[in-house]
């Protein structure tokens, strides 16, 4: 995202200012309310809320078999992009390495009744750098294409995220679960890939208190989350209560440094009913955070501060080569728009 003139004009007032709060917004609708009391109090029942409107991203879940146009539309979906993947998933496997589900992959297979009643618009990977190389390899083979300029900013380990194309379908390959890796301002568990559950072939889902830490970390970064979203957190919230995955989890968390961020969003999915956050979890977060994150909030904002904040970030060499970066294409933009 490139800096615009009233980005740099704000960056000296934006750099001294650290923000007052964290607030996650938009909050849960009374449909993701409704459905998280319905899936964690009584799922085997019929769901008997208020239904969402086509379009929302829960209408597939709650609007019920009868109302069936946007399930047979996420399902299709859903079959579409899994039919393309499954067979590198079964080549990535033999290649002696291994990836993991992240999002709605995720959440789809181990958190819904079935994968086509939780929307999914892309295939979210997590890779080991031990595994990168021969991960990508198989699916160039196998026809997943990207484009270069994606391709060199994902090399340099300056973004963690690239995406791969084939047939329609979008893949996203992870390294880390913030999108400038320079951003995050803690440590991740050093266990984070040691153990995890099958989820298809190939395919390994992380234990839910690693998972629970993930979709933190993102709505963190984000900042905002969409409706299916809350209802995602909340039953993982659920999920590490019934595992008893607190004691690890709140650790986990602290080490983060994101205390302020993550207190906020937790504060939130406690006071839905069932999802069993523990009580004085958020504020224990917040009394040990050391307020919102000043660099995080920059790429929160938009309008290219996420560039900035990144180059902020930086340190050494990597930050100065970003920098002649940033310029050389300004320059190039600008040379562009003169003819």
């Amino acid at each position: 995202m490139k800096p615009t003139a009233s980005s740099l004009r704000s960056l000296p007032a934006a750099l001294l200012r650290r923000p007052a709060r964290f607030v996650p917004d938009p909050g849960p609708d009374i449909f993701a309310t409704s459905c998280v009391e319905w899936r964690l109090g009584d799922p085997d029942g019929p769901y008997a809320g208020p239904v969402p409107p086509p379009g929302h991203a829960l209408h597939p879940l709650l609007a019920g078999p009868g109302n069936g146009g946007s399930r047979l539309q996420s399902g299709a979906g859903w079959t579409r992009s899994m039919e393309t993947l499954r067979p590198s998933l079964d080549d990535i496997l033999r290649e002696g390495a291994r990836v993991w589900a992240w999002k709605g992959l995720d959440y789809a297979l181990s958190l819904y009744p079935s994968p086509w009643t939780r929307p999914m618009h892309d295939i979210d990977l997590i890779v080991e750098l031990k595994y990168l190389d021969r991960v990508l390899s198989v699916l160039n083979r196998a026809g997943w294409r990207t484009r270069s300029a994606e391709a060199f900013a994902f090399r340099s380990g300056r973004v963690s995220e690239l995406r791969l194309f084939r047939s329609g379908a979008l893949l996203e390959i992870h390294t880390h679960p913030f999108y400038y890796p320079s951003l995050f301002p803690g440590r991740l568990p050093v266990d984070l890939f040691d153990s995890g559950s099958e989820l298809l072939p190939g395919l390994l889902r992380f234990p839910v208190e690693h998972a629970f830490l993930l979709a933190l970390l993102h709505h963190c970064q984000e900042g905002s989350s969409r409706q299916i979203g809350w209802v995602d957190e909340a039953l993982l919230a659920a999920a590490a209560a019934r595992r008893s995955a607190w004691p690890r989890l709140g650790v986990a968390l602290a080490a983060t440094r994101l205390g302020t961020e993550i207190s906020a969003i937790l504060g939130v999915i406690a006071g839905m009913p069932g999802t069993g956050v523990p009580p004085g979890t958020a504020a224990a977060l917040a009394a040990g955070g050391r307020g919102p994150d000043r660099l995080l909030s920059f790429y929160r904002t938009g309008s290219g501060l996420p560039t900035l904040a990144c180059l902020l970030s930086m340190r050494g060499g990597r930050s100065v080569s970003y920098a002649v970066e940033i310029a050389a294409r300004g320059i190039m933009a600008a040379g562009r728009g003169k003819r």
